[in-house]
């Protein structure tokens, strides 16, 4: 109840939407892939909001479930989409009884299905608590996700027509213009370290959603990203790429090489170049950060988009002067 008011207590920080929505199709794809199929399109740069990631993640789960559940049983399509949105001028006005828009600039997320759809009558109580169209026991779950938008600012609206889907646009207020750009500690990028294009960064990681994930986040900040399976393909493009490579983010769990084998081989081809070590397992990597030289760091899985920028800018400014000539392979 206190959700659906907009009186939860949340927990903000700068959030970046994209990985959040990229994260969340990861998670829900088991689920999704009984009934239909993900169709994911996202904008090529939104702004970061300030939110509560734990609460987002539970808003979108919902609606993707709600999705899933209003698919026939032929299957079909959810559709997620991402844009960003600018209310000029006079406030933007949206139904279920909701504040209008104000002026500002808003993150764009969509939900979509192409399942059985709502009628007029139904899309006009879907927020009300305690209403239902499934069996008891469901009944908070787009009511919630109303007072949540409602307590970060923001709103939510749907278009639906029997027989042919619904679609569920999220809207959340971004930062103020130069936060959108850097978050609340996240340096800009200083693009001078590496010429235009900017820093160049190794993102090596098995797991594929991780590795996209952290690719995505990373370019989006304003790196150059080149991404390796696992330690031997690394290895190869180290050697290949030589000094053009600004830091290496390091996956310790991997086959074939895993991250310690190619922390030592990063270290006898370039000694002062920086690493950031990451795992799901904080005490694994204790034990060989330390025999590691220096420009070592690490960040735990899972980690937050601001934290990892944050962390590779980190290790760039304090390393920057200290890089030693590549060893030839």
């Amino acid at each position: 109840m206190l959700a659906y008011a907009g009186q939860g207590r949340f927990e903000v920080e700068p959030l970046d939407v994209t990985a959040l929505v990229l994260d969340m199709v990861e998670r829900q794809r088991t689920v999704v892939a009984g009934k239909g199929r993900f169709d994911v399109v996202l904008a090529p740069y939104l702004p970061f909001v300030e939110a509560d990631a734990a609460q987002m993640r539970q808003v979108l789960s919902n609606l993707i479930t709600n999705a899933v559940d209003a698919l026939a049983e032929s299957g079909g399509v959810i559709g997620i989409r991402t844009k960003v949105m600018r209310v000029d001028g006079d406030a933007h006005a949206l139904p279920f009884g909701q504040q209008a828009l104000l002026r500002g600039t808003y993150a764009v997320v969509e939900v979509s299905d192409n399942g059985s759809g709502m009628s007029a009558e139904t899309q006009a109580r879907i927020f009300d608590p305690f209403f239902t169209t499934k069996f008891v026991g469901r009944g908070l779950g787009l009511a919630s996700v109303l007072g949540v938008l409602r307590g970060h600012g923001g709103a939510i609206d749907v278009q639906s027509e029997l027989g042919i889907g619904s679609t569920f646009r999220l809207y959340l207020p971004t930062l103020a213009d130069d936060a959108v750009l850097h978050p609340p500690g996240v340096a800009p990028v200083d693009r001078r370290l590496e010429g235009e294009a900017g820093a160049l960064i190794l993102v090596v990681d098995d797991d594929a959603a991780v590795r996209n994930l952290a690719t995505r986040i990373i370019s989006r900040a304003g790196f150059t990203v080149r991404a390796a399976v696992d330690g031997v393909e690394a290895i190869q493009l180290l050697t290949e790429l030589g000094p053009k490579v600004s830091l290496v983010l390091l996956d310790m769990v991997m086959p074939r090489m895993n991250g310690e084998a190619t922390l030592r081989e990063i270290r006898r081809l370039t000694p002062s170049l920086p690493v950031l070590l990451t795992s799901g397992y904080s005490e694994e990597v204790a034990a060989h950060r330390g025999a590691a030289g220096g420009h070592v760091a690490f960040i735990q899985k899972p980690y937050r988009a601001a934290s990892l920028v944050m962390m590779i800018r980190h290790l760039l400014d304090t390393s920057v002067s200290a890089r030693e000539p590549f060893a030839s392979a």
